[in-house]
């Protein structure tokens, strides 16, 4: 998935944030106030982070992820993972790009990065 699907907030450091849940609260809040998304409406994920750490956070509409699965169940195929289109690529690719790149990667009506 990419965008306009998909929308991505690198959260910072937060003190006072101690649990998924607190995390969870803040990238909703964020998402929210920053793009106009309706956590009711979209589905926020938050990547596990060490203490101290940044985090990133992504959402997704639940209605589009709902119709994939009920898709993909209708076709008797298994949906074992639904990810962003930037980070499959960084996933694909991560070993062979040096430690100073910018990943672009291009989509319909947009171009996402990873710095």
């Amino acid at each position: 998935l990419g965008f306009p699907h998909v929308h991505y907030l690198m959260l910072p450091w937060q003190t006072g944030l101690y649990s998924a849940g607190d995390w969870q609260g803040f990238a909703e809040a964020t998402f929210n106030q920053q793009a106009g998304i309706d956590p009711e409406r979209w589905q926020v994920q938050v990547a596990a982070g060490a203490f101290g750490d940044e985090r990133l956070a992504v959402a997704a509409p639940r209605d589009l992820l709902h119709d994939l699965r009920e898709l993909f169940k209708l076709q008797r195929l298994p949906l074992v993972t639904c990810a962003p289109l930037l980070t499959a690529v960084a996933q694909q690719y991560w070993r062979q790009l040096p430690a100073d790149c910018v990943l672009a990667v291009p989509e319909a009506e947009s171009l996402s990065c990873l710095y």
